[in-house]
């Protein structure tokens, strides 16, 4: 755990304000076929944080906003401020994304699609990440559960 983590998410969120930095950063941790999506030109940071305040000593957020390919998007950053992996990290992430559509669909009332969310976690803890990195393994049954969740619901 980061002794000093409020300020060091302070200072990181100051750095992403800056478009030349957060073009680096994300130059840096983002697939370079996601990357050729995104229109730089229009990265923008945005304010709101949609980690649950009872993991705020342990977690932080940054949400950028940009077009992909002239669509609405956002790249969601999740910073880990802790020294194991969160098993269930795929479906917190899950959460996340729906308030994030949520957020979006209340700013956004004409919309006619959800946006696109690129998430990514930064986990600084010492021991392996070796838990799931899909909402998917997190069911004992899992080529059922992609079925039902991914297909047209039952009318």
């Amino acid at each position: 755990m980061i002794k000093n983590k409020p300020k060091h998410d302070e200072l990181f969120r100051k750095a992403m304000e800056n478009p030349i930095v957060a073009y680096e950063f994300l130059n840096h941790h983002i697939p370079k076929n996601v990357l050729a999506l995104i229109d730089i030109a229009t990265l923008k940071l945005e304010k709101e944080s949609f980690v649950e305040p009872n993991l705020r000593k342990s977690s932080s957020d940054v949400l950028f906003s940009a077009k992909f390919n002239g669509e609405e998007g956002y790249i969601y950053l999740l910073l880990e401020h802790q020294s194991n992996p969160d098993r269930f990290m795929a479906f917190r992430l899950l959460k996340y994304m729906i308030n994030i559509c949520d957020r979006h669909l209340t700013m956004n009332q004409k919309a006619k699609h959800l946006p696109l969310i690129y998430p990514l976690v930064l986990y600084n803890g010492t021991q392996a990440y070796d838990v799931p990195l899909n909402l998917w393994e997190l069911f004992d049954n899992k080529t059922l559960v992609k079925e039902l969740w991914t297909k047209d619901y039952h009318l």
